[in-house]
């Protein structure tokens, strides 16, 4: 019984162990049924989130596809705009030049030309009208009106012209036969444009717009230099050089006998065609190129060199000027010189200039290059022997009228007033005259300036520019000679 008790125990506790491990393992069912009932919970809520998100992604490829269509409407409508503006553009450009920009090699070349031009003109009125005037011209005094009335000669600084036959009165006639010339090319050639057949059309207003706006003059001038046909301009640069040539004839040609009037006229009608030429170049370049007739003082001075019609060579003619005679310690007069015979000054020299205060009369204008560099403006200066150093100096031809005459005709003007209050015209040459050797009045000069900005985000200071001119005695001083 006992046994079989037992027996019965045994199974019982076997069954009650099998019946915990089934508890046990039921219970990491329902774990494992809890598990995955939130794992699919988590599934199911993630698919809604992702096909909340695919239904948001399709609604903005919908709207992605309306705006491609726009923008390609867009951007076909910019294209279009685009072909329109380009036609626009390539119409514009056939209406104006193509300018030429102005390196320095272009610079050089340029002052280079102006520089032979000037040279020309000097040595062919030097050969005219550097020598003796007849004794029936001389006596003429209607053959004097046109020159000594000329505006570029008796307004508003007079150039003296004396009717005698000495060194100065002769290189009175040159200074005023170039004045004359160069006043006539000024207005009729150098100008920006030949639109029209006689000159000064628009050369004030695109000598500022170039100050203030390069590139807006250089396409306003390039436009307008497109305006007309080239045989249109070229038939009116014909009737400005006429115009010059004329002009210079009506005033000077009455100074010279009969035989040298057909020569004359040649050389005359040869060079303004010349300077016609290289102006309608300088006219297409990119830069603007201007004259000026300036009459403020310049700065600095130096003795230019022209060519010696004699074909003496510049050390011969230094030679020949101290042979002549040279001025004593404290004189006032310089060593011997003539317009031909030219050597370059002295420190002292330039010095003394600089401080002359004596009128001064436009003889011949100087060039004026306006650029743009990449942070400010600057003028650079043309001139007769090119530009130098950076590129800022300025150098153009003067003529000198000496201070030492001026002294003397002073004190001569007063020792003669109590015998005749009012002296003749050629008086003041006379004075000249008496002084050892004939020295010459009237020499011609380099002027050069610099024009520094101060920084490099600073536009470049004013400065006086220098140019032909000639030095006169004070009209105060001389009235009564």
């Amino acid at each position: 019984m006992r046994k079989n008790i037992q027996t019965v125990n045994d199974l019982v506790r076997a069954a009650e162990g099998t019946v915990q491990k089934k508890e046990e393992s039921l219970r990491k069912a329902e774990d494992n049924s809890k598990t995955l009932m939130e794992t699919l919970k988590k599934h199911e809520a993630d698919s809604i989130a992702h096909e909340a998100e695919a239904r948001q992604m399709e609604e903005q490829l919908r709207d992605s596809r309306k705006n491609e269509s726009v923008l390609r409407g867009e951007r076909e409508l910019a294209a279009e705009q685009l072909r329109e503006k380009t036609e626009m553009l390539d119409e514009i450009n056939n209406w104006r030049l193509q300018m030429k920009k102005i390196d320095e090699t272009e610079r050089d070349e340029t002052a280079t030309k102006l520089q032979g031009l000037f040279t020309e003109a000097y040595s062919m009125v030097k050969k005219y009208f550097g020598d003796d005037v007849p004794d029936q011209i001389g006596k003429d005094a209607k053959a004097w009106e046109a020159l000594r009335g000329h505006v570029a000669v008796s307004h508003p600084y007079k150039i003296p012209l004396p009717s005698s036959n000495s060194p100065q009165a002769k290189q009175m006639r040159v200074a005023a036969v170039l004045a004359v010339l160069g006043h006539h090319l000024a207005e009729q050639i150098l100008q920006p444009l030949f639109i029209l057949e006689d000159g000064g059309e628009l050369n004030e207003f695109l000598s500022e717009l170039a100050s203030d706006d390069p590139p807006r003059e250089a396409f306003l001038r390039s436009t307008l230099l497109a305006a007309l046909t080239s045989a249109d301009q070229r038939e009116n640069r014909q009737e400005r050089v006429k115009d010059v040539f004329q002009a210079v004839i009506s005033a000077a040609q009455p100074l010279l006998a009969d035989g040298k009037r057909d020569g004359f006229r040649r050389a005359l009608r040869d060079l303004c065609a010349r300077y016609c030429e290289t102006w309608s170049e300088i006219q297409h370049l990119e830069d603007k190129i201007e004259w000026s007739l300036d009459v403020d003082e310049p700065d600095n001075f130096e003795l230019l060199q022209l060519p010696n019609p004699a074909g003496e060579t510049a050390s011969e003619a230094t030679s020949n000027n101290q042979a002549s005679g040279t001025p004593k310690t404290g004189s006032n007069r310089p060593p011997n010189s003539s317009v031909s015979q030219l050597s370059r000054p002295s420190s002292n020299t330039a010095s003394q200039l600089r401080g002359n205060e004596a009128i001064v009369a436009p003889v011949w204008p100087c060039f004026i290059l306006t650029t743009r560099t990449v942070s400010h403006r600057r003028r650079d200066f043309v001139g007769l022997e090119g530009l130098y150093g950076n590129g800022r100096d300025l150098c153009a031809p003067v003529k000198r009228f000496r201070d030492y005459f001026i002294d003397m005709a002073n004190a001569k003007a007063r020792d003669r007033r109590a015998e005749s209050p009012i002296a003749q015209g050629d008086d003041l040459v006379s004075i000249i005259e008496e002084q050892d050797g004939g020295s010459s009045p009237l020499d011609f000069y380099d002027c050069r300036l610099f024009a520094e900005p101060e920084d490099d985000n600073q536009e470049a200071q004013e400065t006086k520019v220098g140019l032909g001119i000639l030095h006169t005695y004070d009209e105060d001083d001389v009235a009564d000679l």
